[in-house]
Protein backbone atom coordinates (compact mmCIF):
# COMPACT_ATOMS: atom_id res chain seq x y z
CA UNK A 1 0.00 0.00 0.00
CA UNK A 2 1.13 3.18 -1.08
CA UNK A 3 1.70 5.63 1.53
CA UNK A 4 -0.34 8.37 -0.75
CA UNK A 5 -3.69 6.89 -0.11
CA UNK A 6 -5.69 5.32 2.66
CA UNK A 7 -8.56 2.61 1.16
CA UNK A 8 -11.26 1.84 4.02
CA UNK A 9 -13.25 -0.87 3.53
CA UNK A 10 -16.16 -3.22 5.56
CA UNK A 11 -16.79 -6.27 4.72
CA UNK A 12 -20.81 -7.96 4.99
CA UNK A 13 -20.50 -9.71 8.40
CA UNK A 14 -23.86 -9.31 9.63
CA UNK A 15 -27.33 -9.09 7.64
CA UNK A 16 -27.62 -5.63 9.03
CA UNK A 17 -24.64 -4.29 7.62
CA UNK A 18 -23.43 -2.90 4.11
CA UNK A 19 -20.69 -2.98 2.03
CA UNK A 20 -18.85 0.25 1.88
CA UNK A 21 -15.63 1.67 -0.07
CA UNK A 22 -13.89 4.88 1.13
CA UNK A 23 -10.85 6.42 0.01
CA UNK A 24 -8.68 9.41 1.41
CA UNK A 25 -5.38 10.85 -0.61
CA UNK A 26 -2.51 11.98 1.74
CA UNK A 27 -0.79 14.60 0.31
CA UNK A 28 2.93 13.45 0.61
CA UNK A 29 3.60 16.54 -1.50
CA UNK A 30 2.48 19.57 1.09
CA UNK A 31 3.34 22.37 2.30
CA UNK A 32 5.43 22.91 -1.19
CA UNK A 33 2.55 21.52 -3.54
CA UNK A 34 -1.12 20.89 -3.62
CA UNK A 35 -2.66 18.00 -5.79
CA UNK A 36 -4.83 18.07 -8.41
CA UNK A 37 -6.68 15.05 -9.65
CA UNK A 38 -8.38 13.91 -12.85
CA UNK A 39 -11.95 14.22 -12.26
CA UNK A 40 -12.57 10.17 -13.02
CA UNK A 41 -13.83 9.08 -9.56
CA UNK A 42 -16.74 7.32 -9.11
CA UNK A 43 -19.83 8.89 -7.89
CA UNK A 44 -18.98 10.19 -3.85
CA UNK A 45 -21.61 10.26 -1.39
CA UNK A 46 -19.80 12.45 0.93
CA UNK A 47 -19.92 15.36 -1.89
CA UNK A 48 -23.95 15.12 -1.78
CA UNK A 49 -24.23 18.91 -0.39
CA UNK A 50 -21.33 19.78 -3.31
CA UNK A 51 -22.48 21.80 -6.18
CA UNK A 52 -23.03 20.01 -9.66
CA UNK A 53 -20.88 22.63 -11.39
CA UNK A 54 -17.71 21.96 -8.73
CA UNK A 55 -17.97 17.92 -9.03
CA UNK A 56 -18.23 17.91 -12.85
CA UNK A 57 -14.94 20.09 -13.47
CA UNK A 58 -12.17 17.86 -15.55
CA UNK A 59 -10.22 18.38 -12.44
CA UNK A 60 -10.50 17.87 -8.77
CA UNK A 61 -8.50 20.74 -6.95
CA UNK A 62 -10.99 20.73 -3.73
CA UNK A 63 -11.32 17.44 -2.09
CA UNK A 64 -9.45 14.45 -1.54
CA UNK A 65 -11.86 12.21 -0.41
CA UNK A 66 -14.64 9.63 -1.92
CA UNK A 67 -17.08 7.40 0.15
CA UNK A 68 -18.25 5.45 -2.92
CA UNK A 69 -21.36 5.45 -3.49
CA UNK A 70 -24.13 4.43 -3.30
CA UNK A 71 -23.04 2.52 -0.47
CA UNK A 72 -23.68 -1.10 -1.34
CA UNK A 73 -21.84 -0.21 -5.00
CA UNK A 74 -18.06 -1.31 -5.46
CA UNK A 75 -16.89 -0.25 -9.05
CA UNK A 76 -14.08 -2.69 -10.89
CA UNK A 77 -12.09 -0.40 -10.65
CA UNK A 78 -11.35 2.88 -8.86
CA UNK A 79 -8.75 4.79 -11.11
CA UNK A 80 -6.86 7.65 -9.12
CA UNK A 81 -4.86 10.11 -11.55
CA UNK A 82 -3.01 12.78 -9.89
CA UNK A 83 -0.01 15.65 -10.20
CA UNK A 84 1.50 17.99 -7.81
CA UNK A 85 -0.47 21.48 -8.45
CA UNK A 86 0.01 24.74 -7.00
CA UNK A 87 -0.94 25.73 -3.64
CA UNK A 88 -3.75 28.74 -3.08
CA UNK A 89 -1.19 31.12 -2.03
CA UNK A 90 1.34 30.26 -5.54
CA UNK A 91 -2.19 30.39 -7.48
CA UNK A 92 -2.66 33.96 -6.08
CA UNK A 93 0.85 35.47 -7.29
CA UNK A 94 -0.07 34.52 -11.26
CA UNK A 95 -2.33 36.97 -11.96
CA UNK A 96 -4.23 34.56 -14.27
CA UNK A 97 -5.44 31.83 -11.78
CA UNK A 98 -5.86 34.74 -9.44
CA UNK A 99 -9.37 34.88 -8.29
CA UNK A 100 -11.37 37.88 -7.19
CA UNK A 101 -12.74 39.09 -3.90
CA UNK A 102 -16.67 37.82 -4.26
CA UNK A 103 -17.51 39.48 -0.77
CA UNK A 104 -17.59 43.08 -0.62
CA UNK A 105 -16.53 44.74 2.50
CA UNK A 106 -16.10 48.48 4.10
CA UNK A 107 -16.97 50.54 7.08
CA UNK A 108 -20.99 50.22 8.69
CA UNK A 109 -21.98 52.72 11.24
CA UNK A 110 -23.68 50.90 14.08
CA UNK A 111 -24.83 52.55 17.40
CA UNK A 112 -21.28 51.29 18.97
CA UNK A 113 -19.29 53.18 16.31
CA UNK A 114 -17.60 52.85 13.21
CA UNK A 115 -17.61 49.02 12.08
CA UNK A 116 -14.41 48.46 10.16
CA UNK A 117 -14.73 45.49 7.39
CA UNK A 118 -18.25 45.09 7.75
CA UNK A 119 -20.30 42.90 5.64
CA UNK A 120 -21.79 44.91 2.77
CA UNK A 121 -22.71 42.06 -0.15
CA UNK A 122 -21.48 40.50 -2.84
CA UNK A 123 -19.85 41.52 -6.09
CA UNK A 124 -21.94 39.13 -8.79
CA UNK A 125 -19.56 40.62 -11.21
CA UNK A 126 -16.03 38.59 -9.29
CA UNK A 127 -18.48 35.67 -8.27
CA UNK A 128 -19.42 35.44 -12.37
CA UNK A 129 -15.37 35.72 -13.30
CA UNK A 130 -14.46 33.09 -10.28
CA UNK A 131 -16.75 30.26 -11.73
CA UNK A 132 -16.42 31.24 -15.85
CA UNK A 133 -13.09 32.81 -17.01
CA UNK A 134 -11.14 31.62 -13.13
CA UNK A 135 -12.17 27.84 -13.99
CA UNK A 136 -10.92 28.14 -17.81
CA UNK A 137 -7.70 29.65 -16.45
CA UNK A 138 -6.69 26.86 -14.29
CA UNK A 139 -8.23 24.32 -16.26
CA UNK A 140 -5.64 25.41 -18.85
CA UNK A 141 -2.81 25.86 -17.02
CA UNK A 142 -3.45 22.24 -15.19
CA UNK A 143 -4.10 20.86 -19.39
CA UNK A 144 -0.29 22.70 -19.25
CA UNK A 145 1.38 19.95 -16.70
CA UNK A 146 3.73 17.21 -18.72
CA UNK A 147 2.54 14.09 -18.81
CA UNK A 148 5.35 12.49 -17.01
CA UNK A 149 3.43 14.76 -13.84
CA UNK A 150 0.94 12.49 -13.68
CA UNK A 151 0.95 9.77 -11.44
CA UNK A 152 -1.66 6.52 -11.24
CA UNK A 153 -3.41 4.25 -8.27
CA UNK A 154 -5.33 1.93 -9.73
CA UNK A 155 -7.63 0.03 -7.07
CA UNK A 156 -9.54 -3.43 -7.69
CA UNK A 157 -11.92 -3.74 -4.37
CA UNK A 158 -12.28 -7.28 -3.94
Amino acid sequence: MSSLFILTGCQVTAPIMKNSISFEMDNKYWPVHSIVYKNNWPECGNLSGTPDAIKKQRYITTYSSCKVSPEDYAPPQIIIEYAPWLTYEEQQKIPELKGKKVIITGDRVTPYGITKDAFIGKDENALKYNTTILKKNIESAIDKLSLTAWKRIVLTPP
